[in-house]
């Protein structure tokens, strides 16, 4: 039986994979516009995928921590990434599952890496899209609050358009970047990366993940548009009341001339 620790990392930014190819020293073993594998050594790979995530298996703290410089002002920036961390445990004849952090396969190739890499990868990307959509939810949970309270909102309608500008960027991203049901075309193939591949699908929960994300947002977007409009409406009483000031001022003005 073998082990391989395998750790799964979020930027938040976009990769370049061809700069990366030209920055790191090891053997490109499988690259397309939106990833790379590198192969480090015997049973060691690094994966990049131009959605902001790097998965290290079976790779040193040294080369990790070397790789990480690359993209990283300070490389203790890491402890502060969306990560995630898996086991994978490669027993002969044993029948590929993933269940709680480690992973079972039968064997360890290139292909074996690239179908875990790639779900490693997905998986940390979607906490990361998570973790700041929650953020959003948060705060329109905290206006919401005091609205309730108070009968008012302390946002200026610049705000709630900022806050909606982020609200679209995060959407935007999920639906550019983050495709749950991807997969490496090796897997039509083999029968047991298929197996792999639906087992670590499974496991990481990405359908009910993203459906989450996508009700998330739909909240979030029904909050900032009742904002919206509690705004317009006070702007629109503002202007009635200045225009019923000017029209009094003026019929006063007038009043005063044939005194």
């Amino acid at each position: 039986m073998l082990e391989l620790k395998s750790t799964a990392y979020h930027l938040g930014e976009h990769i370049s994979i061809v700069s990366a190819i030209k920055e790191l020293d090891y053997t490109v073993s499988k690259t397309e516009n939106e990833f790379a594998l590198f192969e480090v050594s015997e049973s060691s790979w690094i994966y990049l995928k131009n959605y902001g995530s790097i998965v290290f298996i079976n790779v040193d703290d040294a080369v990790r921590k070397k790789t990480m410089k690359l993209f990283l002002d300070n490389v203790n920036e890491m402890e502060g990434l969306p990560s995630d961390d898996f086991v994978v445990i490669v027993t002969p004849e044993v029948l590929p599952r993933a269940d709680f952090g480690k992973i079972y396969v039968p064997n360890i190739s290139i292909d074996v890496a690239h179908v875990i890499a790639l779900n490693m990868a997905q998986t940390v990307a979607l906490d990361d899209f998570q973790y700041a959509i929650e953020s959003l939810l948060e705060q329109t949970r905290d206006f919401s609050i005091k609205l309730k309270k108070e009968g008012k909102i302390n946002l200026s309608r610049r705000e709630v358009r900022q806050m909606i500008g982020q609200t679209l960027v995060l959407k935007n991203r999920i639906a550019e970047n983050l495709y749950i049901f991807d997969s490496p075309d090796v897997i039509w193939d083999d029968k047991m990366l298929t197996e792999l591949d639906s087992q670590m699908h499974a496991d990481l929960e990405f359908v009910r993940r993203h459906e989450g994300l996508q009700l998330n947002l739909t909240t979030i977007k029904e909050n900032l548009d009742a904002f919206q409009s509690i705004l317009q409406h006070k702007h629109s009483s503002l202007l009635e009341w200045i225009i019923i000031i000017l029209i009094l001022a003026e019929v006063l003005q007038i009043i005063l001339e044939k005194l």
